[in-house]
């Protein structure tokens, strides 16, 4: 017969028992996140060299890696040797882009100045390279709380993705417009929960960056502050818009203010006003879903490709993480369809979102 009560010793037992359950838990987790770690990072080796090596790969069977390839790259490092030997873009001489990649080549155009144009000009693309690859684990990365075969595929797709190697080959604005824009995405996911202020701030700046960088990353910036504005609130909102002008203002101001009129003519006015060249949307269409390399462009495999899309965006619009990517994705196209001009390159602002779908 048992009073109902428990004596001191029992307590103290159970206590005991419960405190031994709970550290063995402790260190059963413990010893799982030490296993998981390695085996994302090796993951994360993998796509970065995946990545890195389809670069590198279409560079070497193509002009090389001290060969031309595109008009723009040389233009962004003449514009960075100019920057080096104390000349400001707009003010000095013409340049139609946002400053921000000038200053990212330029660690690469001093590096010139101790070797030759040529190894900077190569190490340069080297580095551009590796940065595209970066871009791949960044898209696993964002993908990561759908799960890890998302997270893997979505990598793999990035790296090997034409349109991405196309641009991240060499020296253009889109790898690290891409960078910037993945970053922020990671700062402001998972979607379910509320960002942190800071996160937020980091968000924002990094978009900041990606616009000062190619002026067409203001409309990433207005699809994410419309995102977080619906998904949470104003006061949220608008902690993403202030860092954004943060960033954007630090990097354009000194240029701005020695040259006011001729920077907002070129970098926006004269964007304004490009000449249309005579491409299609077919041919912006096949570009941008990565048939573009191909020898033939075959109109039913458009198609295929074009309906594999549209069911990506519907079935990657009911996982919550992947929507602000769906979003992206249909700003971004309606973008580049609408634009009057057209370059091939243009097709890699959608890569990051494209994989994400995917």
């Amino acid at each position: 017969m048992t009073s109902g009560f428990e004596s001191p010793s029992t307590i103290a037992g159970r206590r005991s028992r419960a405190g031994m359950s709970a550290e063995m838990t402790t260190n059963l987790t413990s010893v799982l996140i030490r296993r998981r770690a390695p085996a994302e990072l090796l993951v994360a080796a993998g796509l970065l060299v995946l990545g890195f090596g389809a670069r590198l790969t279409a560079t070497l069977k193509g002009s090389g890696l001290d060969g031309i390839m595109y008009y723009d790259e040389g233009v962004n490092f003449a514009a960075a040797l100019g920057l080096v030997h104390g000349q400001l873009p707009y003010r000095d001489f013409l340049f139609l882009h946002p400053p921000g990649i000038v200053l990212a080549l330029a660690p690469f155009a001093a590096l010139a100045q101790l070797t030759s144009d040529a190894s900077g000009f190569v190490v340069a693309r080297l580095c551009f390279m590796i940065i595209g690859g970066v871009n791949a684990v960044l898209v696993a990365r964002f993908l990561l709380p759908s799960g890890r075969v998302a997270a893997v595929l979505g990598g793999a797709v990035y790296a090997i993705f034409w349109p991405a190697i196309y641009s991240e080959r060499t020296v253009m604005l889109q790898v690290l417009a891409n960078t910037c824009l993945l970053v922020s995405l990671i700062a402001i996911s998972p979607a379910e929960d509320p960002p942190t202020k800071r996160r937020l701030l980091i968000s924002g700046v990094l978009l900041g960056l990606g616009t000062v960088i190619k002026i067409w990353g203001f409309l990433p910036l207005l699809v994410l502050f419309g995102w977080v504005l619906v998904r949470f609130d104003l006061r949220r909102a608008w902690l993403l818009l202030l860092g954004a002008m943060a960033s954007a203002t630090a990097v354009c101001l000194p240029f701005f203010v020695a040259a006011p009129e001729r920077m907002w003519e070129m970098v926006v006015r004269d964007q304004l006003r490009r000449v249309p060249t005579n491409s299609s949307m077919i041919e912006r269409l096949t570009d941008i879903l990565g048939l573009g390399h191909l020898p033939l462009r075959v109109t039913p495999l458009l198609v295929v490709a074009l309906m594999a899309a549209l069911g990506g965006v519907v079935l990657a619009w009911r996982d919550t993480q992947a929507r602000p990517g769906v979003l992206l994705l249909v700003a971004l196209v309606a973008m580049l369809l609408l634009t009057p001009t057209w370059f091939s390159h243009y097709a890699a602002l959608t890569a990051p979102v494209i994989a994400i779908t995917a």
